[in-house]
């Protein structure tokens, strides 16, 4: 039986109803669905807000901070609920606040992005570089604004920089180091001829010895230059660290005066390293020279040599180390200490805190730039009016020393083989020709390496050493002219000299038996003393 009308309608309209219930339980559904994603976004967008890796500022036109995030707090080392309404400014350094206000300006002028790099002093003091960018809010009404930490990449900019800089200056150094010792050297052959001639008033003979004085002081500052531009040709051979301090003893005490005491703690075992001998004297007597100036009113000069075993955890602490065993040179002294404001600056070369004509700003950076030839660092501890400390790190070997260039002081002699002499110099060749003549040699001399092939040709049967220069023009090195006369009368001994070219930058000459390198400017002492110790091995 149908129903009634009106019954039917209420039925239909109750189950209307009842789909409209669950449409909107499924709207809510989804709606609850959307409030979820929108949840989730907005935490997303929290997180990564917050703990970006930059800063996040939202500024004012007079720098107010109206907003910013985690990461922007830290920055400048400061919580984040204390900031907004404070001055962004407050936390820039004052000499680069101007640069911060500049900035802000343009911004607000603009609509494109823009830049500043300036300073912070965090909350704690502690200075940090920063890169600001920004652009206006879409409302004109604020500064969008990312600042970046560039602390690290602005160090490492210094260091490049810095390492330019003495490359460069290294490449000088070596581009005028070789004519220069090759007219020192021919100074000094000279002053020892005519210190032969006779008669000589004592004035002359004072004279001369001034000049070859002032020549030897030339000298020095050339080694200096090129031990400090890492050009010097190194001769390593197998060293004890602690022979070579006890060996400079001596020289050191009158290097530090007699007011001032020397303390020697050395390590009970040999300390093995392979390294040229005259530079690391070099290093000590540049630290001793140093250490006596700090202390003008006398004091101790310590001097500690140790083994150290640097691990990987020791090694990321500084970034010239590597992990090994290291021989450590410890010098320190009680002089009035170094300044935080230049310690920055100590190995810079020529760089002085001393008075003016008291020193050439080499001694330290030479330190650093043999060091570094020996693939180890330096640590430097200091403060004001408490004495500095200097910790060198080399290399350590665990093969047997040889001698060291203190121990090698044979007394100068003459003799009578015959030396074929390889210089391309005339005003060096000549005066060398004509002091090994006075002392018994016989001298064949070439001014190339194709010339001194002939010469060998001539008279191999009599030549017993070959004194040669690394660097000659015609396309043949020094060394390459004594492998192919070696392989010809492989007893043939050879002296190596030079007064350094670009040519032989950075390489290690490897010398063999019977053969020795000698540095120009050359003494004539120093000259005849290397052909017996050759001649006799």
């Amino acid at each position: 039986m149908p129903l009634p009308p009106a019954e039917a309608e209420l039925r239909r309209i109750q189950q209307e109803l009842e789909i409209h219930q669950i449409e909107l339980e499924m709207q809510n559904e989804e709606l609850r669905a959307a409030h979820a994603e929108v949840a989730t976004a907005l935490a997303r967008y929290a997180d990564h807000f917050d703990f970006a890796p930059v800063g996040f500022f939202n500024l004012t036109a007079d720098g107010a901070i109206q907003l910013v995030n985690l990461t922007g707090a830290k920055l400048l080392g400061e919580e984040r609920a204390r900031l907004p309404g404070r001055q962004f400014g407050f936390f820039v350094v004052e000499p680069d606040r101007h640069i911060l206000q500049a900035f802000l300006a343009r911004v607000f002028a603009s609509t494109t992005m823009q830049a500043c790099e300036v300073t912070l002093v965090r909350a704690n003091q502690t200075p940090l570089a920063v890169l600001v960018e920004g652009s206006l809010a879409p409302d004109g009404q604020e500064c969008r604004a990312v600042v970046i930490d560039i602390t690290e990449r602005k160090a490492m900019a210094e260091q490049l920089r810095q390492s330019q800089k003495v490359e460069a200056f290294g490449q000088l150094a070596g581009g005028v180091a070789h004519d220069f010792n090759n007219i020192l050297g021919a100074m000094l052959m000279q002053i020892e001829l005519a210190e032969q001639a006779q008669p000589l008033t004592e004035d002359v003979r004072n004279s001369l010895r001034a000049i070859r004085a002032d020549a030897m002081r030339a000298a020095n500052l050339t080694r200096q230059l090129l031990l400090f531009s890492r050009r010097h040709v190194l001769q390593l051979r197998n060293l004890d660290l602690n022979e070579v301090v006890t060996n400079l003893v001596k020289l050191l005490q009158r290097i530090i005066g007699e007011d001032m005491r020397l303390e020697l703690h050395l390590h009970p075992a040999p300390l093995i390293l392979h390294a040229d001998a005259g530079m690391i004297e070099q290093i000590l007597m540049n630290l001793a020279v140093n250490a006596r100036d700090a202390m003008p009113n006398g004091g101790s000069l310590r001097i500690e040599t140790s083994e150290k075993s640097v691990d990987q955890n020791a090694a990321q602490l500084n970034p010239e180390a590597a992990p090994g065993r290291y021989v450590c040179l410890r010098v320190s002294d009680q002089g009035h200490g170094i300044a935080p404001a230049v310690m920055s600056r100590i190995f810079d070369p020529f760089f002085t805190t001393k008075d003016v004509g008291k020193g050439t700003g080499l001694g330290l950076a030479t330190v650093m730039g043999i060091v570094k030839q020996h693939r180890g660092w330096v640590m430097v501890e200091s403060q004001p009016g408490q004495g500095a400390t200097f910790q060198i790190f080399l290399p350590a070997s665990s093969t047997t020393p040889g001698r060291t260039a203190a121990a090698i002081l044979a007394k100068p002699g003459g003799g009578t083989e015959t030396i074929l002499l390889v210089q391309d110099e005339m005003v060096v060749r000549v005066p060398t020709r004509k002091i090994l003549e006075r002392h018994g040699y016989k001298v064949l001399e070439a001014a190339s390496g194709q010339e001194a092939l002939e010469c060998w040709q001539q008279h191999r049967g009599s030549i017993a050493l070959l004194l040669t220069d690394l660097v000659m023009p015609g396309g043949m090195s020094g060394q390459e002219l004594a492998r192919v006369l070696q392989a010809d009368e492989p007893q043939l001994r050879v002296i190596f000299n030079s007064g350094y070219s670009a040519a032989i930058a950075g390489r290690e000459l490897k010398l063999g038996h019977g053969e020795h390198y000698i540095q120009k400017p050359v003494a004539p002492d120093q000259l005849l003393r290397t052909l017996r110790l050759s001649l006799d091995s």
